[in-house]
């Protein structure tokens, strides 16, 4: 009756053990999802943020200060973001199509 008695001690205790482990595990893998949500959020915020500086320029009544300051915006943006930048950016392109049906009071 004793090794009874004391085999499931031992075998309470490697329960506990396991159950310990288990719990342990499930609150590491939480708080890495958690993390993993907050940097995901950041980085979205961050894009949004970025993307806002060039969204007000998409408009059908744009001026030609606009697009000089769209340009600046850009050469300013390829010259801290270039080459000489540690992180890896692709440099920004301007193209301007001015497509004739859509042009009201424009002198060709």
């Amino acid at each position: 009756m004793e090794n009874a008695s004391k085999a499931l001690l031992m075998a309470a205790g490697v329960l506990i053990a396991l159950m310990t482990v288990v719990l342990l595990v499930v609150m590491f893998d939480n708080l890495s999802n958690s993390q993993n949500e907050n940097v995901q959020t950041t980085r979205e915020a961050q894009i949004i943020e970025f993307n806002n500086q060039f969204t007000t320029y998409l408009r059908d009544d744009i001026r030609g200060s606009d697009m000089i300051s769209l340009m600046n915006r850009v050469v300013d943006y390829n010259t801290r973001k270039g080459d000489n930048s540690e992180e890896k950016y692709e440099q920004m392109k301007i193209s301007i199509n001015r497509n004739k049906s859509n042009c009201r009071n424009c002198f060709i």
